[in-house]
Parts: structure tokens; C-alpha cells; sequence
């Protein structure tokens, strides 16, 4: 589940997803306290961070492999993904913050907020 399916662009080291929500879990973060991520480079924390606050599953916007066998019943995979689905939408406005000294990085991380949904 590394690939989430919302990366725009990628600078010189791109964190991995699970590796930064693992990061933000680890941090003891709660999404009514401000997050911030002074080298954000792609914005891949601060993704994570907002996606975990309004509820997201990971990789809810991608395709999987299972979804290509031949047993596989799409109306009932999209069912099960509209149960589980929050209104996406956080209780109150998030307090998330990022920089970098490279503006390349900055712009790949607009890039990468806007792509996921939650600029």
C-alpha cells in the first residue's frame, strides 16, 4: 500500500507514503494540533497527516491487481469502499505547515497537496 496514487512529482528522495504515515503515527500527531514538517521536499507528511485526519483509507483513489482476476465482483468492491467511506472532511480546519529551501521542492509539494485533494 505504498503507492497512494497522488504523487505528482518527486524531488531527489522521495519519502515513501507508508513511510511517512508510519512517521506521523509515531509522532503522537492529533489533527486539532499543527503539524510541521520544516523539509517537506514533496509534501509526503503533510499528505499523510491530512488524508489521516478526514479518515482516508490508504490507496483509496488507485486500482490493485485483484480488481484485474477474473472472480472479481466490481459492484460489490465499490459497495464495500462506499461503506467505509467518511464524508472526507475534517471536524475543523487543519493547521498543517511545510517548507523547504528549494523552491523545486515547494512546488512539487503544491503539486502533490493539490493532487491529493487536500491543498
Amino acid at each position: 500500500l505504498f503507492k497512494r496514487g497522488w504523487r505528482a512529482g518527486a524531488g531527489e528522495a522521495p519519502l515513501r507514503e507508508n513511510l511517512a504515515a508510519g512517521i506521523v503515527m509515531l509522532s503522537g500527531w492529533k489533527p486539532d494540533e499543527p503539524l510541521l514538517d520544516p523539509m517537506c521536499g514533496g509534501g509526503t507528511i503533510l499528505v499523510e497527516a491530512a488524508a489521516m485526519a478526514r479518515g482516508r483509507a490508504p490507496g483509496a483513489n488507485r486500482r490493485f491487481g485483484f480488481e484485474k482476476l477474473a472472480g472479481f465482483d466490481a459492484a460489490l468492491w465499490e459497495r464495500v469502499k462506499r461503506e467505509h467511506a467518511r464524508s472526507g472532511e475534517p471536524a475543523k480546519a487543519l493547521q498543517l505547515f511545510g517548507s523547504d529551501n528549494d523552491p523545486r521542492a515547494i512546488a512539487d509539494a503544491k503539486r502533490n497537496l493539490a493532487a491529493a485533494g487536500v491543498e
